[in-house]
């Protein structure tokens, strides 16, 4: 997979790499997924300000901002960050 995806042109961290391929060593219908993010040409990833999306003050769940990034025709990615879960 990694041969064909012009891997040439990328600059992977060995951490990376080895995720990469233990993932698709272990979960071989992903390789299309990651094919797709990982060739020249592939998803852009773009960081927003949070105005983008919501108003000053305005508290709202993730699945209301993913919502209204979908309305936009884009796709909302978060993390938990450890210890901070409610």
């Amino acid at each position: 997979m990694l041969k064909d995806m012009a891997i040439a042109q990328y600059m992977l961290s060995n951490e990376l790499l080895s995720e990469v391929l233990a993932l698709v060593a272990t979960c071989p219908e992903r390789a299309d997924i990651l094919e797709g993010l990982l060739q020249a040409g592939g998803v852009e990833l773009y960081l927003r300000p949070t105005w983008w999306l919501v108003e000053k003050g305005e508290v709202i769940s993730f699945t209301e901002l993913s919502s209204r990034a979908s309305a936009q025709g884009e796709v909302l990615v978060g993390f938990i960050e450890r210890g901070t879960r409610r």
